[in-house]
């Protein structure tokens, strides 16, 4: 057992992922084991995103405010993808060093792009991240909470009282 936890709370509004992390951050959960992956802050043949002379990254259009406060809030790494049969994406938080990772290596898993090999290295099981990626494709907001077994317990107890789709726990 390598002890990783993960839970994948699924979203189609994004009022109701601010509402999660606006909820998360009031239960006192650390949001640095949180991340957001989600289609809307980057489309095709268009700007979305630009780095100020703060060398952080800042996402215009139409959900660009979304996704600034997203990143103010859980104040980790930020990225945009292109993916493989879903086009482009957002990431926030720590998941962007596996997805970083994940485009850099040939070491892609079964079936799964570089979003499923990174939820994988997370403890999500192939046939689940391989759902997740189908998700993002249709344009769903991921909001995942990574950590220990503490930390997710606690992350997921505020998670499934929110608004979402779906949620999951997943431990390997």
């Amino acid at each position: 057992m390598s002890g990783k936890h993960c839970c994948v709370a699924i979203y189609n509004v994004r009022q109701e992922v601010e509402a999660t992390l606006d909820a998360l951050h009031g239960k006192g959960c650390d949001l640095t084991g949180i991340s957001l992956i989600g289609k809307g802050a980057c489309r095709e043949g268009e700007s979305f995103a630009y780095y100020g002379a703060s060398c952080k990254m800042q996402f215009e259009g139409e959900h660009g405010a979304f996704w600034n406060r997203v990143s103010q809030l859980l104040g980790g790494p930020t990225a945009c993808f292109w993916g493989a049969g879903y086009g482009p994406y957002a990431a926030v938080g720590a998941i962007v060093a596996l997805l970083v990772e994940g485009e850099n290596s040939l070491s892609i898993r079964g079936g799964l792009r570089t979003l499923g090999t990174a939820l994988y290295a997370l403890g999500v099981p192939g046939e689940n991240a391989l759902h997740y990626e189908l998700l993002v494709s249709e344009g769903s907001l991921l909001l995942l909470a990574h950590g220990t077994r503490a930390e997710v317990e606690q992350a997921s107890d505020t998670i499934a009282m929110t608004n979402g789709v779906e949620m999951a726990v997943h431990a390997a």
